[in-house]
């Protein structure tokens, strides 16, 4: 991810947040769901799952872009999510952790 889009964009949102980026796809993140906790992305399988992109895990404060699929997730960590809105229906309904607030980009 280009660092120019990838810190205002990591740094708007906090845990339970989403933004929308264009009509239709959503970036949204939360706190790692339990189920994830310690586990690698390819073990979630949250793309398979839901449909939806893990584009990078924040982790005290710092955000890495594009995670190693291959590295456990610390709980206590964040998931930055980019998915349409039924995959993020998906992902929330199949990795409950706590909701999330919407944010919409202003024109």
């Amino acid at each position: 991810m280009d660092q120019t889009f990838q810190a205002p964009i990591l740094n708007t949102l906090g845990d339970n947040d989403s933004l929308v980026l264009a009509e239709g796809l959503e970036m949204f993140s939360v706190p790692v769901p339990p189920y994830i906790a310690t586990k690698t992305l390819v073990q979630s399988k949250v793309r398979e799952l839901t449909g939806c992109n893990v584009v990078a895990i924040t982790e005290n404060g710092r955000s890495a872009a594009n995670p190693d699929p291959q590295v456990p997730i610390a709980a206590g960590a964040s998931l930055v999510i980019i998915g349409d809105s039924s995959a993020r229906d998906r992902f929330l309904e199949r990795f409950p952790s706590v909701p999330h607030r919407r944010i919409r980009r202003r024109p």
